[in-house]
């Protein structure tokens, strides 16, 4: 093979610049000059990878600083002037540097500008911004922060598969109507987002003006933990376990085979970041490495032990937030309290609960189970999309004043202001999850009065008997059975088909039935 006339590094940079689908004569006008025209069906061949199929592809960053690189010397005259290093390194324009999102943008021959290469699987383009529209948003976000991460722009148009010449709008930045973008409280942009997403991209915005038009702009950056997953939302265009991700043109839900791309990524940095740890425990041997005893709260190594003061408490400190979870379903959990290694016995390391969901508040009503910060599980009522939420239980074990919790759940900004609303009309007592079914439900309700108490063999007959049970009236024995069996139809209900949907809704309002029976003061305060 002669020698090429564009180097290596070239051929990277223009490999990924036909992986973001930018056009041949964009690639050309970026890499010819006065001694050398690189030809179009050169870059087609770099393109189908039948030239420098060797040759990796460069990163994004490289091309965007390349792209930026040529703009500004577009602009400069052309004069040779010698430079002195600087002593310090001079940091590549961060992704919101104006000059470089400008240079993502081209005038074309009716002088409208557009966004070179249109929607890619880094872009997406909407037409308006708007806090009250925030599902589409936060919907790119997810998608974004689980690929690459890239922009949002607010005010370019999308494919404009209508329009012809001049007026088609094809990704144009024709600019944003009024001023939300630029007035939006980036406190509640941030809000909006970590009351959806879990766990929470990084995102930095900017606006800019484009030729006659003013552009917002937001950058996503790949989150280090996904994917990030949807915690809550509107039950059309997020739904409650949602995955995101953004292909070329478009974010929706994760295919499979990227999911588990994913997974296994995420899997080996794991492996990657605990191998020196198991080669130190190794070396260390057995005689040397101490030993956890979670029943008394003590680390030792049979000559000194490490504890937790409960004295301590009162300044609590972070030490360690993982993401271990305790089984299935359940929430993440995080050590809190400072350590001390003076050999003497003092309190158990305390464990609480984080990343509270929907599912966990059932379980752990359903089981019984005592938590850690419990009021985390009533504030939950305010963003799930779940209309009922066992409540009273962990009313309880807060240990807080019905009125108290009233207040705190009405000053709580809420994702799902009308779930909040539902919440605090339970704890007046002006609402209430009973609700009596004729039918087999009403049947099933004398069996219960008769001490007839059986699981339900089917998923229809599951359905039934959480209907049942939302029918409970007062005074029926045997309250911790219903508590086992409904258990028992949640765990069976994982299909996601729509019928076991509708059972996962019986089951949750049935729960709040079986917890109003259980946990609600017989008398409260109407307020």
């Amino acid at each position: 093979m002669g020698n090429r006339s564009i180097t290596e590094a070239e051929i990277a940079l223009i490999r990924r610049m036909t992986e973001r689908n930018m056009k041949n004569k964009d690639i050309q006008f970026l890499f010819n000059r006065p001694d050398r025209a690189v030809n179009s069906g050169r870059i087609s061949e770099i393109r189908d990878k039948k030239y420098g199929q060797h040759v990796p592809a460069a990163t994004d960053a490289e091309v965007d600083a390349f792209i930026l690189s040529r703009s500004s010397a577009a602009l400069q005259p052309s004069i040779s002037v010698f430079v002195t290093p600087p002593s310090e390194p001079i940091s590549p324009p961060g992704p919101l540097d104006h000059n470089r999102l400008r240079a993502l943008f081209e005038q074309d021959e009716f002088g409208v500008f557009r966004l070179t290469g249109g929607e890619t699987n880094m872009h997406e383009c909407k037409l308006n911004f708007g806090l009250k529209q925030s599902h589409t948003w936060v919907r790119a976000i997810a998608a974004l922060a689980n690929n690459h991460g890239g922009y949002i722009f607010f005010g370019v148009h999308d494919l404009d598969t209508a329009g012809k010449g001049a007026a088609n709008k094809s990704h144009a930045a024709i600019g944003m109507t009024g001023e939300a973008f630029q007035k939006a409280d980036p406190a509640e942009v941030t809000r909006q987002i970590k009351g959806v997403l879990d766990p929470t991209p990084t995102v930095g915005t900017t606006h800019l003006t484009i030729g006659a038009a003013i552009i917002g702009v937001m950058h996503v950056e790949q989150h280090p933990s996904r994917p990030v997953i949807v915690r809550s939302g509107d039950g059309n265009t997020l739904k409650e376990g949602d995955i995101f991700y953004r292909y070329p043109g478009r974010s929706e839900r994760i295919k499979y085979s990227d999911l588990r791309t994913i997974l296994d990524e995420r899997d080996k940095v794991a492996r990657t970041e605990i191998m020196p740890l198991i080669e130190r425990l190794l070396a260390l041997g057995p005689s040397r490495a101490p030993i956890a005893d979670l029943e008394l709260g003590k680390l030792q190594d049979g000559k000194q032990a490490i504890m937790i003061d409960p004295a301590l408490l009162d300044q609590i400190k972070f030490i360690r937030e993982g993401e271990f979870s305790e089984k299935e379903g359940a929430p993440a959990l995080r050590l809190i309290g400072n350590v001390t290694a003076d050999g003497t016995t003092v309190g158990p390391t305390r464990i609480v609960r984080a990343n509270v969901t929907s599912d966990a508040v059932l379980r752990n009503f359903l089981q019984g189970e005592p938590v850690h910060e419990p009021w985390q599980y009533v504030q939950h009522a305010a963003h799930s999309n779940r209309e009922w939420l066992p409540i009273w239980y962990y009313i309880l074990a807060a240990g807080v004043s019905v009125d108290d919790a009233i207040e705190r759940l009405k000053s709580e900004p809420a994702s799902m202001p009308s779930h909040r609303d539902g919440a605090v009309a339970q704890l007046k007592g002006s609402r209430n999850a009973y609700k009596a079914h004729g039918g087999k439900p009403k049947q099933l309700i004398e069996n219960f009065k008769m001490g007839i108490i059986a699981e339900p063999p089917t998923d229809s007959d599951a359905h039934k008997f959480a209907l049942a049970v939302q029918g409970l009236p007062e005074g029926v024995d045997d309250l911790i059975r219903f508590r086992d069996l409904l258990l028992l139809c949640y765990e069976r209900a994982n299909t996601g088909s729509p019928r076991q949907k509708n059972l996962h809704s019986a089951i949750f309002r049935a729960a709040c039935r079986l917890d109003e029976l259980f946990y609600k003061p017989k008398v409260t305060k109407n307020v």
